[in-house]
């Protein structure tokens, strides 16, 4: 029994001396990750002055991509110092340089769209997004292509109360085809284009002036048999929904998006 005890005694020892030494080994790794982030900290405030020592020589070459690659490693040092006292002020100035890349750069960005260079384009899509600043390429990308369908809008106004015309069905060929030309290229630049496809076209269709509310309500009104041409105009949209619908499905599945197809033209063909 003597024996057994002093058996269990030396292993109760060994425990606590055990548990002792892994709290200590804790603490000490504890120690340690706060002396590298601190030094971490350092080697990037220093780094950060560095950067920022010439950034004005940089950004006057108009130089994107060195531009870029500056942004680039002052936001990574940035991302390091944000329990620096000066944090914010630092953040302000890197935004105020990433609004003077977007500026030298949104004119060659809207170029590579509207000429389709894919890997210009590609480029300018990396750059924009390693800035945070993708919501831009949408907007850019719109306003390419959202004014030649605005413009063929005004210009089938004059055929609104042609009982004969083709009119709507003239604007949504019109539409398709800006749909099955882009679709293609934009899957190689932009990693969501069908999103982006998508919100080009209801950005379009809910920017129309005038309206297709008042342009339907007009053709209508101005028929003298206007049950024929609703019918028409509603079987036109139909066709129009379905062939976007299908189109759009046949890029990523059955998956409900805020398609135009919905937001645009349910209310008109129900």
């Amino acid at each position: 029994r003597d024996q057994m005890q002093i058996v269990k005694d030396d292993i109760r020892r060994v425990e606590e001396e055990t548990c002792t030494s892994m709290q200590r080994l804790l603490e000490l790794d504890k120690v340690k990750g706060r002396m590298q982030g601190a030094t971490q900290a350092l080697h990037e405030a220093d780094r950060w002055t560095t950067l920022v020592s010439d950034v004005d020589d940089v950004v006057a070459s108009e130089n994107v991509q060195l531009i870029a690659e500056r942004l680039r490693a002052m936001q990574q040092s940035l991302s390091v110092l944000q329990n620096v006292a000066n944090y914010d002020e630092r953040l302000q100035f890197l935004e105020t340089l990433k609004n003077q890349l977007e500026a030298l750069a949104s004119a060659r960005l809207v170029a590579a769209f509207n000429s389709h260079s894919l890997d210009v384009a590609r480029g300018y899509v990396q750059i924009f997004s390693d800035i945070g600043r993708e919501d831009q390429l949408q907007k850019y990308y719109t306003q390419c292509h959202r004014a030649s369908l605005l413009e063929l809008w005004t210009q089938v106004q004059d055929e609104v109360r042609d009982e004969n015309s083709t009119w709507l069905s003239k604007f949504y060929d019109e539409v398709m085809g800006l749909w099955h030309a882009e679709v293609s290229w934009c899957s190689h630049v932009f990693p969501s284009p069908c999103q982006l496809l998508c919100a080009l076209l209801a950005d379009t269709l809910t920017s129309l002036d005038p309206p297709l509310d008042e342009c339907l309500e007009r053709a209508v009104i101005s028929s003298k048999h206007p049950l024929p041409i609703l019918i028409k105009l509603r079987e036109a949209t139909l066709r129009f929904a379905k062939q976007l619908e299908k189109s759009v499905n046949s890029q990523i599945g059955e998956f409900h998006l805020p398609s135009p197809t919905t937001t645009t033209f349910k209310p008109r063909i129900e």
